[in-house]
């Protein structure tokens, strides 16, 4: 049997992220499960999706730290993204034993200082949002 969950329109406000470089920790590792995903015509292939969550040192208009996520392909292959922006997190490369025998359990990024490059995009339907950039 489903959940029982209501989703509403709250009219709530969105306070956009500035663009800078802040100090921040990351608070959450969010395991997004399998999503289709196609490349260039191919066809879709599931793909495993992990998120990461920060709170910055921007405090928002009420008070309260500015929070981001960044989604990745739960890989660490060595042109993965993910393998890249925690590689340069850390400060060094993951070894090959360590990105393929033993695994690099993402949990452990939970607590984990960080300076965050936030830029600010556009979306397909022309609306600014704040991503993480580095």
């Amino acid at each position: 049997m489903a959940d029982k969950k209501t989703a509403r329109d709250t009219g709530g406000t969105f306070e956009l992220h500035p663009a800078d470089v802040f100090a921040a920790r990351c608070v959450d590792l969010i395991d997004l499960g399998l999503h289709p995903e196609s490349f260039e015509g191919q066809p879709a292939v599931l793909k495993d999706k992990v998120a990461l969550v920060f709170l910055t040192s921007h405090l928002t208009e009420g008070g309260k730290p500015g929070e981001l996520g960044i989604e990745f392909t739960c890989t660490f292959g060595t042109k993965a993204n993910l393998r890249k922006f925690a590689e340069t997190w850390r400060g060094k490369p993951y070894t090959d034993e360590e990105a393929k025998e033993k695994g690099v359990p993402l949990e452990k990024f939970v607590g984990v200082p960080a300076l965050l490059t936030v830029v600010h995009k556009t979306s397909k339907k022309g609306n600014t949002y704040a991503a993480i950039g580095g």
